[in-house]
């Protein structure tokens, strides 16, 4: 009876061998736990960076900041403000989250997501500049790698899904965009996935930042002569009413949670000013805010600071020398206006 079950068995397992459409299931289950596995820790690895902008991130979501102080914004916020310059003069913790490359819709996120994870900063310098009223709708998003593993956060994803679908499909397998995406932490075209992997066994890129402040070291260069060529006629930015009401939740959520904030336009080189033919009507919008809301707003643009080009890399971003005198100056109104 025994001999008679075990050969039984054994022409089912060879019947089921030899039926083709078991073999694909069973293959198909493989590739899919193989590739599923390869994710998982290719998501590990990007979650456990701790250098760099993807540093930055992961201690925003990991809620490993927890500053007093918040330094939110672009490029001009990340390169500009130096956190170690306030917090000496201010005595309070002091983080820098802005990013290169992003507009308000993604700066907003990005401080809506440090709420959710970090305790309330008691003071808010929001950074700003002309183009974060500029239309966002259909357009890539600048180093889209920072933010692959993070996509099941419910401030992040919104933002990224407006603008552009595809980011649907890479919440939902990652995989496919950390295999496409190259990498945000290096200037050649290493891949993302490479930095997952570096991630996963702790072998980060070395950190160049302080606390999310990335000085940089350049002096004038001729990027700004090209420029003026190339827009002879001065350049006007469209305005996105969306974006005006985004500044305003942030400034609505910062007045509901008791944050002070401070809008801040930051040095820019005086004759880049001239260049932009509606700068006027973008300040009459910021001041509007200011207003409605009963902020302070902190224009340099007449300042010293902005007739200077040794305190520039290019027309819109302070190089080291000009982000030190820059915060010296900043900490100084902070401190005098510090309400905690």
């Amino acid at each position: 009876m025994k001999t008679d079950w075990l050969m039984m068995m054994s022409n089912q397992r060879i019947t089921l061998n030899k039926n083709p459409f078991v073999r694909c299931i069973a293959f198909s289950l493989l590739v899919f736990l193989g590739l599923w596995t390869v994710q998982h820790f290719w998501l590990i690895g990007l979650r456990r960076y701790r250098t760099l902008d993807l540093g930055t991130l992961n201690k925003v979501i990991s809620g490993n900041v927890n500053a007093d102080i918040l330094v939110v914004g672009s490029s001009r916020a990340q390169h500009g403000f130096d956190p170690r310059i306030i917090s000496r003069q201010t005595k309070k913790s002091v983080y820098n989250i802005g990013l290169d490359g992003t507009q308000i819709d993604l700066q907003a996120a990005l401080f809506f997501t440090y709420l959710r994870h970090n305790r309330k900063p008691e003071f808010l310098i929001l950074s700003l500049d002309v183009h974060n009223l500029s239309s966002t709708r259909d357009r890539d998003i600048y180093h889209s790698g920072l933010y692959m593993a993070d996509l099941d956060e419910p401030d992040l994803f919104p933002a990224m899904k407006r603008r552009n679908a595809e980011w649907t499909l890479y919440k939902f397998f990652p995989l496919i965009g950390i295999a496409t995406y190259a990498s945000p932490l290096t200037s050649g075209n290493e891949q993302l996935r490479y930095e997952a992997t570096r991630g996963l066994f702790r072998r980060e890129l070395p950190e160049t930042l302080f606390n999310g402040f990335a000085p940089v070291e350049h002096k004038w260069t001729t990027e700004f002569d090209e420029y003026k060529k190339q827009h002879p006629n001065g350049v006007s930015y469209e305005f996105d009413h969306e974006n005006i009401q985004i500044i305003r939740t942030v400034l609505k959520r910062c007045q509901n949670l008791g944050i002070n904030v401070v809008l801040v336009y930051s040095p820019e080189y005086f004759e880049n000013q001239t260049l932009t033919t509606n700068r006027h009507e973008i300040f009459s919008i910021y001041r509007g805010l200011a207003k409605e809301f009963g902020i302070p707003l902190w224009d340099y643009s007449d300042s010293d600071l902005s007739h200077d080009k040794a305190n520039f890399y290019n027309s819109q971003h302070l190089n080291a020398p000009g982000a030190k005198r820059f915060s010296e100056d900043l900490a100084l109104r902070v401190q005098t206006s510090y309400q905690p």
